[in-house]
């Protein structure tokens, strides 16, 4: 997936709000075009382009849930708050639920042997 993904963006045809929808082994990742570069700050404008074309192909492949991280936010620098406030709006028009890994907690391992 990354091969191509960087192909895309390398040859134009990976742009802000764009979708690249990878699908491999019954698992669909969808990536979407929210940042310029890596380098540079979200766009909430190509965010919210790139969520709602991200449902509709959702939609149209039958995917019911899909798993999403603080995207925009974080690296891409956006406040979570208007990030949030977007994806409430898109969900509100979809049947797809957004599920939004908001915190991250690492697993903890513990020494089981006595």
């Amino acid at each position: 997936m990354y091969s191509e993904y960087k192909q895309r963006c390398a040859d134009g045809r990976f742009n802000l709000g764009d979708v690249f929808r990878w699908v491999e082994d019954g698992i669909t990742i969808f990536n979407l075009g929210t940042q310029r570069t890596w380098r540079t700050k979200a766009d909430l404008n190509a965010l919210e382009t790139a969520m709602s074309e991200m449902v509709r192909l959702a939609e149209q492949d039958g995917i019911s849930k899909v798993g999403l991280p603080r995207i925009g936010s974080g690296l891409g620098g956006l406040p979570w708050e208007e990030v949030r406030a977007c994806l409430d709006r898109i969900g509100k028009e979809t049947g797809v639920e957004l599920v939004v890994f908001e915190e991250y907690e690492p697993a903890t391992h513990q020494n089981r042997s006595r």
